[in-house]
């Protein structure tokens, strides 16, 4: 070359993280560091080598010279409640044994639950209607129908159909109602259930003396205490009119024993367990408790029923019948003392779309239940409907094996995969977090945070660990600073007395990987290409599972651009701890025919005081 010309060239910046610098002090001027690149773990995958990544672990622990960059791939509205056959619960309160009501197409039918999902931080969408209000995620799905009723008879096999939020159209209609039409398995007759239907509204249960119980009804409207008086005669005791001229009626207390003993409950406790009674008695005993729940505290106004009782398991019984007698509930309000008041829809069991205003609301705990049939019942805000699963990959992607899943994974896990493996790739990395120069996350990490609105899993590990974030892709400086210590302290700060004439900086470019390429060669060309991107001294990858490496020489000129000097890079390629072919596992390498996986990771080795360039840096594979 005979001409060196100086020249800037302006480029857009990149969407990826500029992570600043890190500093290790150490006292010797001819220690040399070995930095890891801890990639591919699989954690959670019985063909896992968890026993080879401890291997490396101790090593770098026990190394006072070892520090590793995580390079990814470690492993992969809260109010609302379920409908089971034990009453509404909570996301907390499921167990694996809990039987759900869902929708088969036809009917609402009880199915089996088969996973809870549960989301720290997700971004919800307010969907909302003069009757109608719920909050849901993009990806949650919806029984759907077609308005036009033409489209409908026409395409009788197209619907109805699960949509999810995101892909809601104005000509869809929401399915919210459906009856129930098995009969439950308690041996309770229509009058039976009439009377607790009475006794659980406009009734009352209570203890006396010597603990002797106390069970009765009162009904002012002189219709209803006349019908009370004529169904219920064998279980009266006593009638008698109160100064207003309501009825009182005293009830048998051995009669409405035999009535519990069926149960196999106390009559104190009918108010407790009346949620799992209205699950479980027959179509009739339903339909008969549903009458007499209406008369005692419903009324008629603007054409519509509306009934009226202060939160607890007997709103949440009479909605329970409404969604089992297929009764759409509307929007409810609630009074200062608790008491909400819940309007029936006397017609449809959907909420049109092109009714509905749909915004982006707020971020906040969600979760979803996953279920045989694919759709549960919701209750939130005292309204309750028809709704579909979430999508997780998690166990539906074509690459989940159940088989392949580690044994320490339970059922109550199943719905929180990712949470449940990033809690033991924290463990994984406790003893050596102090080493650790930032953690990358990966293609199976950023899939499953996306798609499974489970986002925030890779921030959780890295805050857990007090480690910086490197995101997908990073640029960052190691400076080694000599000082006075006894072994190598890695700190995120500069010390305030540093002398930058005994300091040595490397600049790192590190990126979980990418490509698909199985032959050395294509995974060598992708590490050349970042390699040529990016301005560093050292490169680290991985994603391909396998180790390789590459130095490279740059050609450029001093800060006065008159004396052609050498830049050195070097690019890894680190190993997996995922086993490609392993005994009683059926893995989803072998199924696509992979080559053997190189386990362990790769390391490049620094010497920070050496005088040639050229062999300050080398890398170990």
């Amino acid at each position: 070359m005979q001409r060196i010309f100086k020249y800037v060239v302006h480029r857009e910046r990149e969407s990826m993280k500029v992570s600043g610098k890190r500093w290790i002090l150490h006292n010797g001027r001819g220690d040399e560091f070995s930095i890891w690149n801890v990639s591919d773990i699989h954690f959670g995958n019985k063909a896992c080598a968890i026993d080879e990544f401890i291997k490396d672990r101790e090593t770098i622990l026990n190394d006072p010279f070892a520090f590793f960059v995580g390079g990814g791939d470690y492993c992969l509205p809260i109010d609302a409640e379920i409908l089971t056959k034990n009453g509404f619960k909570k996301y907390n309160e499921l167990c694996k044994d809990d039987e759900v009501l869902g929708y088969n197409g036809v009917n609402t039918v009880w199915t089996k639950l088969l996973g809870v999902y549960y989301n720290e931080n997700c971004e919800l969408n307010l969907l909302k209607s003069q009757t109608f209000e719920i909050l849901a995620t993009d990806n949650h799905h919806w029984i759907v129908s077609d308005t036009h009723e033409k489209r409908r008879k026409f395409h009788k096999e197209k619907w109805p159909k699960k949509i999810a939020t995101k892909n809601l159209k104005t000509h869809h209609r929401i399915l919210l109602a459906s009856p129930c039409l098995e009969n439950g398995n308690l041996d309770i007759t229509d009058d039976e259930a009439w009377l607790l239907g009475w006794v659980v509204t406009d009734g009352w249960i209570s203890k006396h003396k010597y603990n002797s119980l106390v069970i009765g009804i009162a009904q002012s409207n002189k219709k209803y205490a006349l019908e009370i008086e004529s169904r219920l005669n064998q279980y009266i005791t006593k009638n008698y009119l109160q100064k207003d001229g309501s009825s009182n009626f005293n009830i048998s207390i051995p009669k409405v024993r035999k009535i519990c003993n069926k149960m196999n409950i106390e009559p104190y406790e009918i108010k407790q367990k009346i949620e799992w009674i209205v699950c479980n008695i027959s179509v009739s005993a339903r339909e008969a408790m549903f009458d007499a729940m209406l008369k005692a505290e419903g009324w008629i106004e603007n054409g519509r029923y509306r009934f009226a009782q202060k939160r607890g398991t007997v709103l949440n019984a009479f909605l329970i019948l409404c969604v089992l007698k297929g009764i759409r509930i509307g929007n409810s309000k609630e009074r200062n003392d608790n008491v909400v008041t819940v309007g029936l829809m006397k017609r449809g069991h959907y909420v049109t779309v092109a009714d509905l205003k749909m915004s982006k609301d707020v971020f906040m705990p969600v979760w979803c239940p996953r279920t045989e049939l694919g759709s549960w019942i919701y209750k939130y805000k005292n309204q309750v409907g028809i709704t579909g699963n979430c999508e997780y990959i998690s166990c539906t992607d074509s690459r989940f094996d159940p088989d392949c899943v580690s044994d320490f994974v339970k059922i109550k896990d199943l719905g929180r995969l990712g949470k449940t493996f990033t809690e033991g790739v924290r463990e994984l990395f406790k003893p050596i977090k102090h080493k650790c120069l930032g953690l990358l996350y990966g293609n199976h990490e950023l899939k499953y945070e996306k798609w499974q609105e489970q986002q925030g899993l890779h921030e959780w590990l890295c805050t857990e660990l007090g480690v910086p974030n490197l995101g997908y892709s990073a640029l960052f400086d190691v400076v080694f600073e000599r000082g006075k210590v006894k072994e190598p302290v890695l700190k995120f700060e500069a010390s305030k007395t540093i002398n930058y004439h005994h300091s040595q900086s490397f600049r790192f470019y590190v990126h979980h990987g990418a490509g698909f390429s199985t032959t050395p060669a294509g995974k060598l060309t992708r590490l050349i290409r970042f390699m040529s991107y990016f301005d560093a001294n050292v490169f680290m990858t991985g994603h391909v599972h396998d180790q390789e490496g590459r130095r490279m020489v740059e050609i450029g000129a001093d800060s006065t651009c008159t004396k052609l000097i050498e830049k050195h890079k070097l690019g890894i390629i680190s190993g997996s701890y995922l086993k490609t072919y392993e005994e009683n596992v059926t893995t989803y390498g072998e199924q696509r025919g992979y080559e053997p996986t190189v386990l362990g990771a790769s390391k490049v080795i620094l010497l920070p005081q050496a005088k040639n360039p050229k062999d300050r840096i080398r890398g170990e594979i």
